[in-house]
């Protein structure tokens, strides 16, 4: 829905982008009504709502249980327990030797 509602393909969408999709969704808004809406979604106040400021509008805070399980998995990737999750964590934690695309831990082509 959100890549159809961004017209020029550039990730995020600008209160005129916003206007029209919503518009072409049937839904009759006022200019007024499209600033209330984007000064909402736009949380780091850029004037423009990004594909992760979409998803947290709609979707909500995340529960405690899904919280936990997001924690659980941050925690599982850390390797080095610094608070930050990097490639190398990232290396460390997945082995792709046995992925079918893989030979002598190379991706083939």
């Amino acid at each position: 829905m959100f890549k159809a509602m961004d017209r020029n393909g550039n990730n995020s969408l600008d209160p005129v982008e916003f206007k029209y999709a919503i518009r072409d969704y049937g839904i009759k808004i006022s200019d007024l009504e499209v600033t209330a809406i984007v000064k909402y979604f736009d949380k780091n106040k850029d004037g423009k709502i990004s594909f992760d400021e979409f998803l947290r509008a709609i979707r909500g805070d995340l529960n405690d249980r899904r919280r936990g399980l997001v924690r659980m998995a941050y925690a599982k990737l850390d390797k080095n327990k610094d608070g930050l999750v990097t490639i190398e964590d990232v290396l460390l934690a997945y082995d792709a030797s046995q992925h079918p695309d893989v030979i002598n831990g190379v991706k083939t082509e």
